[in-house]
């Protein structure tokens, strides 16, 4: 197998839900907090921009966007440049990364709804509105973080550039992303034309069943090939509300201060409001 070249252009993508999981509650799983004023979407968010992703796509149920619109926002920071304070108008300089919300086309609701399908979908979506613009903005490489698997992913930026040059699988206790553990991991575009036939087989084989099997079969392709892995030591898996209430009793935290990675209205320029408070 050939060698990775060093990643251009990677994007972050999100499945924002799982239809084997329900809370019971108005809003989608994926909001539910994980900490106070920060939900377990932030989190999946934040871990994308952590990595080093130049854009963030979330694949959402067409009712949940307006919400985790207004929750999430437009637009993260990247952590590297976040905390960087070189002038006075340093926030000038800090790097902004883009969050796309891509609703499941309707011919999909209630038929092709699983968490693999909803990778395949935004990873698909992104890559067709890049490529509307200019074949230069497509991505080299797709980093897929879910909302339900919750681990510190502070010290990956430390691997960024493990993860730009490699496909990499976060692994816990030897499982992963093909063993249905949500847990990160990341695919070029050669490895998504592979798992988006493997998909559509497994769709024609088993209807719905797929559902069922998560992300099994879907990304075998990804292990097979040439990659890194990284281990996580502390890892929840939230499939039921028992998993969400040992996660909350763990001792896993998350300093919400970052949290002013995430803008949640598009920025505005505030340098003639200082001028004209002076």
């Amino acid at each position: 197998m050939k060698e990775l070249q060093d990643t251009t252009n990677m994007v972050g993508v999100i499945p924002s839900f799982d239809r084997r999981i329900n809370f019971g509650f108005e809003w989608d799983d994926c909001l539910m907090p994980l900490e106070q004023d920060y939900t377990l979407l932030e989190r999946a968010v934040m871990e994308c921009a952590t990595v080093g992703c130049s854009s963030v796509w979330i694949c959402c149920d067409p009712h949940i966007i307006p919400l985790a619109k207004e929750r999430i926002g437009e637009v993260a920071l990247d952590p590297v440049w976040a905390e960087r304070h070189l002038t006075n108008n340093g926030w000038k300089l800090k790097r902004y990364i883009p969050i796309f919300y891509v609703p499941l086309n309707s011919m999909h609701i209630k038929k092709m709804e699983s968490v693999a399908w909803q990778i395949i979908w935004a990873a698909h979506s992104s890559y067709y509105v890049s490529k509307f613009m200019s074949k230069w903005t497509t991505y080299d490489k797709v980093y897929v973080a879910s909302p339900f698997g919750v681990y510190d992913f502070r010290n990956l930026r430390a691997k960024r550039d493990i993860i730009r040059k490699n496909n990499v699988l976060l692994k816990h206790k030897g499982k992963d992303i093909t063993d249905d553990v949500p847990l990160g991991f990341c695919f070029t575009a050669e490895d998504f034309i592979q798992s988006r036939r493997s998909l559509r087989r497994l769709y024609t084989e088993k209807g719905k069943e797929i559902y069922e099997e998560g992300t099994k079969w879907v990304f075998n392709n990804v292990k097979k090939g040439k990659h890194e892995e990284i281990e996580i030591e502390d890892f929840y898996s939230i499939k039921s509300f028992e998993d969400y209430k040992k996660c909350l009793a763990s001792n896993l935290t998350f300093d919400t201060r970052k949290k002013n990675w995430l803008i949640p209205k598009v920025w505005l320029d505030k340098t003639s409001n200082k001028k004209n408070e002076d």
